[in-house]
């Protein structure tokens, strides 16, 4: 189970956001005039195709992650970003980030759990919520590498417009449009789904006593004694 969980937060994290960029480059392919060339050449595509171009896009995505994190606090800004308070207000998403005494903005940094341990402390003593919150941690993930694949297209869009602008622009223009749509959507949905994530998990430490369940659990016996009948 492990095993495909991991599987599919390789998958939904890194290669399906980056083959979306891999294949964004074919947007500049002078060759193809209309949308019906690039459904032919999606039908091209082998098995082999398909695995190669899963694997660059694995590591495209990989490799450019911390622009996309990058790009994904800039539009948060804590809330205060321009863009993100209008898509905010617009979509209604009551996206606030709960408050507990281990995570306060306003604490001295040695009174805060330090996000290390708050995975640690949720992977080791609650492996169902682990699961859980982690599944909110792979949408956001993709959701900023997505949006990073929504700019590539509009840049190539925007150079397709400039070098074949004869060339039937207006299906180009909505595609440009629906570009920047989508980015702003998969922003949104990053912020949203690492909002949640950081919400759920300090849910499960405070209202499961993980901190005070942490300092009871018994040590392990030394190497070489035997423990002692209870």
């Amino acid at each position: 189970m492990e095993k495909l969980i991991n599987s599919a937060f390789d998958f939904f994290a890194y290669a399906l956001p980056g083959s979306f960029m891999i294949l964004s480059l074919f947007i500049l392919d002078e060759e193809k005039r209309n949308f019906e060339d690039y459904l032919n050449f999606a039908q091209s595509l082998k098995l082999g195709g398909v695995t190669v171009l899963l694997a660059a896009g694995y590591m495209t995505a990989f490799a450019i992650t911390p622009l996309g994190r990058r790009l994904c606090k800039a539009y948060h800004q804590n809330g205060r970003g321009r863009l993100f308070r209008i898509t905010h207000d617009l979509l209604k998403g009551n996206l606030n980030k709960d408050y507990y005494e281990f995570d306060d903005d306003n604490n001295p940094p040695e009174k805060n759990l330090p996000i290390s341990q708050k995975y640690v402390l949720v992977r080791a003593l609650t492996p169902p919520n682990f699961r859980y919150i982690e599944s909110w941690h792979v949408y956001s993930l993709m959701s900023y590498n997505m949006a990073l694949a929504n700019i590539l297209v509009f840049i190539f869009v925007s150079v397709r417009l400039v070098r074949l602008w004869n060339d039937c622009p207006w299906p180009w223009f909505l595609l440009l449009i629906g570009a920047v749509f989508f980015t702003l959507l998969f922003l949104f949905n990053a912020v949203k789904f690492n909002t949640w994530s950081m919400n759920e998990q300090n849910a499960a430490i405070a209202a499961l006593h993980l901190r005070e369940r942490a300092g009871q659990e018994p040590e392990p016996p030394a190497a070489g004694k035997p423990v002692a009948p209870r």
